[in-house]
């Protein structure tokens, strides 16, 4: 049957495998990463399927060079170590490339030599759409090159390297540098040589990404250089005040080009100059997508005033704001209501008193916003979200007429039922993400009443206690009829505590209901005392005749204890 299938629909099933391995690892997120690792299954169903999972499994490669060895490194990240090694044939299957390298080996021309050794040969990398350049000139090799010949041979041993990844990857799109260890680089001609490398490297794709870490200082390149970038993610720990303030110049600088910015800054100060220069004129960032700001120290937010025609973000779908929201106003979300579709930000009091003065979320403001998550644990909001008119208001109260489908919430919320009864109204929710948060089984039956689209809900853990879970049995067929349309369901385990109830038998049946709908139900977690009454109610409902049709799980739970 398998090996019929149309290679498009073999691709959809891998990519769904793939899709439910992120959200049951990863809860959601804006910047999903695959685990093709858990597609290996798939590789002995048939032929079809064998080479759909090696695609992806060689989608990234990797080569090191080590100048002192004058060789190479190559290995393929994704690909699981008890395998054996790939061949050189795989090369082809390369979407993503990174290479590692120092300055000093594309200067000497031993990178060059090193790419022009069996196997690489022309067109190596036909499919490799990303190539991102770690590139190191370690402390105590930066020198001046005063002599006018030897210049000139490093910046022909520049033009050389870069044609030659040109010749290997002809169908790149996409070029990300990150320099390492330059912070002391301030020698002009390490600059020129560095600008030289990067403005080529640039040149070979219309998606160029400048990446900017602790370790080192993207001034060292000469401005131009740093013109027309599309993406651009530097994290400003360690760096001086006049640095920060350099690499906020940057961005500006590139404000019309850039569709994807991160931020992680140190101080709520560093993202100042985001919207205004130095001489108080407006920055606008027309082409902007997502915006990611990560910001590690408490300080005062800024309430520096802001036009209210003044809308810097205008197209931006994804909004990232981790820790403290920045700005003393709604200027993050002006004029981008029809166009934002994921929201990750931290409900702090200010930042729900913001979102609440400035009447942000309305009735069918924001028809396109498809995904909500919580992140952190906001400091003024102690024991877990107890606070329940911040959690709902911030939450289930966020686009009460949007088609919000995801919600996800990455810490524990303890008053469950009480802060959650709101998404009675939510009926387009599809994904409810709970990683942290333990359910009790009456509630998660309330959900899926309530929503009717629900077809994955993660949770850490559900639990039945048979003193509060008042269940009549004839609700059971209830139950197993509404978690028949589910589609994946993700439970962790089960806890069944206080088994001297009347309703014991009950709460086992609904736990039958469990096990037959949810895949990856692989756990229950009995106190020694209930565990054999736990044991005889399932063999006597198994004799008893009078729930056949959940016979198979019952006998399925009788099994694994």
């Amino acid at each position: 049957m398998f090996q019929n299938l149309p290679p498009h629909i073999v691709r959809m099933i891998a990519s769904h495998v793939e899709g439910c391995s992120r959200l049951l690892f990863d809860g959601l997120r804006d910047d999903l990463k695959g685990r093709p690792d858990l597609l290996i299954p798939l590789l002995w169903i048939c032929h079809n399927f064998r080479d759909t999972v090696y695609s992806q499994l060689c989608s990234r490669y990797s080569l090191y060079f080590d100048t002192d060895a004058n060789s190479m490194a190559c290995f393929w990240p994704g690909w699981p170590s008890r395998f054996n090694k790939r061949n050189h044939a795989s090369y082809h299957l390369a979407k993503r490339l990174t290479l590692k390298l120092n300055m000093q080996t594309i200067l000497s021309g031993k990178a060059l030599e090193m790419l022009s050794r069996p196997p690489f040969t022309d067109g190596t990398f036909p499919r490799t759409r990303f190539i991102h350049f770690n590139i190191a000139w370690p402390r105590g090799q930066e020198r001046e090159v005063d002599n006018a010949t030897l210049l000139s041979d490093s910046e022909t041993s520049i033009y050389a390297f870069v044609q030659r990844v040109k010749q290997l990857a002809p169908m790149v799109n996409h070029i990300s540098v990150s320099p390492q260890y330059v912070t002391l680089i301030q020698h002009k001609t390490t600059i020129r040589l560095f600008s030289s490398l990067a403005s080529q490297l640039f040149q070979l794709a219309s998606c160029v990404e400048y990446r900017s870490s602790g370790m080192n200082i993207p001034v060292v390149l000469r401005s131009e250089t740093l013109h027309g970038l599309t993406h651009i993610t530097y994290d400003s720990k360690g760096y001086t005040v006049d640095v920060r303030g350099q690499l906020m110049q940057m961005v500006r600088q590139n404000a019309q080009t850039l569709q994807y910015l991160v931020i992680r800054a140190v101080v709520l100060i560093d993202v100042a100059g985001l919207n205004q220069d130095v001489d108080g004129n407006y920055i606008k960032y027309p082409n902007l997508r997502t915006l990611k700001l990560e910001l590690r120290k408490s300080t005062p937010t800024i309430h520096r005033p802001v036009a209210s025609g003044v809308a810097p973000f205008p197209n931006l779908r994804h909004l990232t704001i981790n820790d403290h929201y920045p700005f003393g106003d709604d200027i993050a979300f002006r004029d981008n209501s029809t166009t934002l579709e994921y929201l990750c930000i931290m409900p702090r009091r200010d930042t729900c008193d913001m979102l609440r003065q400035y009447r942000v979320f309305t009735p069918s403001s924001h028809p396109k916003l498809q995904c909500v998550k919580v992140s952190g644990l906001p400091d003024d909001a102690p024991n877990h979200f107890q606070s329940t008119d911040l959690f709902t208001q911030f939450v289930l109260n966020i686009a009460p007429g949007a088609s919000v489908r995801d919600i996800a919430i990455s810490e524990p919320v303890d008053d469950t039922f009480h802060a959650l009864d709101n998404l009675q109204s939510h009926t387009c929710i599809q994904v409810l993400v709970l990683p942290d948060t333990v359910l009790p089984l009456w509630f998660v039956v309330s959900l899926i009443k309530w929503l009717p689209l629900l077809s994955n809900l993660h949770c850490l853990s559900i639990y039945a206690d048979p003193l509060t879970e008042e269940v009549s049995l004839d609700e059971v067929h209830t139950y197993v009829q509404s978690l028949c349309s589910l589609k994946y369901r993700q439970f962790r385990c089960l806890r069944l505590n206080k088994a001297n109830s009347p309703y014991f038998e009950q709460i086992v049946m609904c736990i039958a209901v469990v096990t037959a709908i949810c895949p990856n139900f692989n756990h229950i977690a009995l106190p020694s005392i209930s565990h054999n009454k736990f044991m005889t109610v399932l063999e006597e409902a198994i004799e008893s005749g009078k729930y056949e049709q959940y016979k198979p799980h019952l006998q399925r739970l009788l099994f694994w204890k």
